[in-house]
């Protein structure tokens, strides 16, 4: 075991803000990356977009997140608010320059209809759905959202995200279970 594996995320942040040690932001680095990738690539649905989001996101971790961040709260859902916002940055800033629907040659594969695979119609629709459903997410109160995106979206379980949410697994079971009641009101057209 590294030094510094036994520690939360919280106190890694906090040893770094504190002291400057590297190492245990590189090792807070390693435990949310894959986390905040998985929630950023949802939403652009692209690996090069995603990669500037989480390098932005990082800059702001250790630039301006110390005057920002609550030491009281989890820190990987917080930080999940502030990919969101990040996202929705970096959405508008692509939109002004006009390279909104704009695709890349993997994006373009993507959207060609092979034999027995869905056409551009249903790939629309599916487009469509998922804007919903994101949608739909960011009007949940806070906890509510946080808890769907890092057990849903993340793909954790229930003791993961309850660990790092500092909540217990029964409480992340009845945050999505209120979650789910809200969002089917939400979303019954779909």
């Amino acid at each position: 075991m590294r030094p510094g594996e036994d520690r939360t995320d919280e106190e890694l942040y906090s040893r770094f803000l504190t002291t400057g040690d590297s190492d245990s932001f590189g090792l807070l680095y390693q435990r949310i990356h894959e986390g905040l990738f998985a929630y950023v690539y949802s939403r652009l649905q692209n690996v090069h977009n995603t990669q500037d989001v989480l390098q932005e996101i990082m800059l702001f971790m250790l630039q301006e997140a110390p005057s920002k961040y609550d030491a009281r709260q989890p820190l990987f859902p917080w930080l999940v608010g502030v990919a969101r916002l990040f996202v929705l940055k970096f959405e508008r800033l692509q939109k002004r320059k006009g390279l909104q629907g704009m695709a890349d040659l993997s994006q373009l594969e993507e959207t060609l209809p092979e034999r027995g695979k869905p056409g551009t119609l249903e790939l629309v629709l599916r487009r469509e759905q998922k804007e919903a459903i994101a949608g739909a997410i960011d009007t949940l109160a806070p906890k509510l959202a946080a808890t769907v995106r890092t057990v849903v979206l993340n793909g954790m379980s229930y003791k993961e995200a309850g660990d790092i949410m500092g909540i217990a697994e029964l409480a992340v079971a009845q945050r999505l279970h209120r979650a789910r009641i809200i969002l089917r009101a939400l979303l019954t057209r779909y």
